[in-house]
């Protein structure tokens, strides 16, 4: 019994699956067939991988997949970044017809993962799930409904970004630049290595902190990306950013409700 004629066993004749996992710019693909793959200009990766069902997208109610797959750098970052890029997953039926026929059966996104012996089983939820319940568009808050450097916001990451050269001591980085703004200007940003991102929980002086420390690639003298946080209030769009033209708060909303405790 070899690893191949186990892998032949859940493949069905003429086809095969294709799965796609993305993370920001990073895409890595993957087939549980047994050998490589090339479609699409796209080269999938023969591997042992695997799902506990088969998926039916034939209604607006959202799906729940469990997927095994190996713990490739799309999943490492899923763990380690915070905040987290949402891991998408796109899995696909390839049809070795003349020409090839291809079907998308899920699409959705990891909500949790666990690690066994270098292997990731993750939770997925189709994208069905955007339809479930009513939100509403804006909610009537002191508080921006904008997210930093959205489309509605429009300060642009790149006037603020910082790029600087670091020196390395487990969660902390420190470099002189981050000196040049007050205290607390990155609390609540984050650090940006290469496709990695981390968040950043302290800024005072020239260190900030970090959530979880990067891995062994990022060492003193690399270069990163600092970007300040935002409490999405209006003085902090004001002093911070200059950008009240495009709050989308209510800042002079009581912060007693005077229908419950009445006027004075």
């Amino acid at each position: 019994m070899t690893l191949q004629t186990e892998l032949e066993k859940i493949e069905a004749p003429g086809m095969a699956e294709l799965y796609k996992f993305e993370v920001g710019s990073v895409i890595n693909y993957y087939t549980s067939y047994v050998q490589n793959i090339l479609y699409d200009g796209n080269l999938y990766v023969s591997a042992v991988i695997k799902r506990n069902t088969k998926p039916k997208e034939q209604s607006l109610k959202p799906m729940n997949l469990q997927i095994s797959a190996p713990l490739d750098n799309s999943l490492i970052a899923y763990i380690a970044d915070a905040p987290a890029e949402n891991v998408k997953i796109t899995i696909s039926q390839l049809f070795f017809t003349t020409p090839q026929e291809i079907i998308v059966i899920f699409r959705g996104e990891i909500i949790d993962i666990n690690i066994v012996e270098g292997y990731a089983n993750c939770n997925c939820q189709s994208n069905q799930e955007l339809f479930v319940g009513n939100l509403p568009r804006l909610v009537y808050s002191c508080q921006c409904n904008n997210i930093l450097f959205d489309s509605n916001c429009l300060v642009s990451k790149a006037s603020v970004k910082l790029t600087t050269n670091v020196t390395v001591s487990g969660s902390s980085l420190v470099s002189s630049d981050f000196a040049l703004k007050l205290d607390d200007y990155y609390t609540g940003g984050y650090v940006e290595f290469g496709v990695n991102r981390r968040l950043i929980t302290s800024h005072v002086g020239d260190t900030i902190t970090i959530a979880t420390p990067f891995d062994s690639r990022l060492t003193s003298g690399s270069s990163v990306g600092v970007f300040p946080g935002c409490l999405k209030d209006f003085d902090t769009c004001n002093t911070k950013f200059g950008n009240t033209g495009n709050f989308n708060g209510f800042p002079y909303i009581p912060s007693i409700n005077p229908v419950i405790y009445g006027v004075e």
